[in-house]
């Protein structure tokens, strides 16, 4: 379920969506994944910015790279601030973002709770009305509480062309 408010430069969306989890084979008595983000940008010609912050309950581990596989579910937030700006003919685009989750089901000594911050940038130049080159790059890192050695790093860059039919 979405709504989308839009006048002039401003825009605001809400999001609320859940994942019917028992529906699935072999799942037991688990709760529905539900999640409600906000988020909101105004375009003041010369830059863009965004900020978005979601709420989550009961979502899975495989949405948490390097969680525990056996581990449980988890309850949390995520913040994302960005922003686009014309330059160059092209679009520079940046963004940073933190998130919290905390492991339901577990006592508190066995939860495998974890933090991350993200951070991105990138370049898009139109090359046509269908065609556009871009090149970004983004890092990350995660905080699992119970691992105190285990802060797993991460980075990615991508370069390409898309064509849009």
């Amino acid at each position: 379920i979405g709504a989308t408010y839009n006048a002039n430069n401003f825009a605001l969306r809400l999001i609320v969506d859940t994942i019917n989890k028992k529906s699935g084979p072999n799942l037991g008595d688990v709760d529905d994944t539900v999640r409600v983000t906000l988020g909101g940008s105004y375009d003041f010609g010369v830059v863009k910015p965004f900020l978005a912050a979601s709420y989550f309950k009961d979502g899975k581990v495989s949405a948490i790279p390097g969680a525990d596989a056996n581990a449980g579910v988890y309850d949390g937030y995520g913040v994302v601030l960005g922003a686009n700006a014309p330059l160059f003919g092209g679009t520079l685009k940046a963004t940073a973002g933190y998130l919290k989750a905390d492991e339901q089901n577990k006592a508190d000594a066995a939860a495998e709770d974890v933090s991350r911050f993200i951070v991105g940038a990138g370049y898009e130049y139109k090359l046509s009305k269908r065609t556009v080159v871009y090149a970004d790059a983004g890092y990350g890192q995660d905080d699992f509480d119970n691992r105190d050695a285990d802060k797993p790093s991460y980075f990615q860059a991508a370069v390409g062309m898309a064509h849009y039919f």
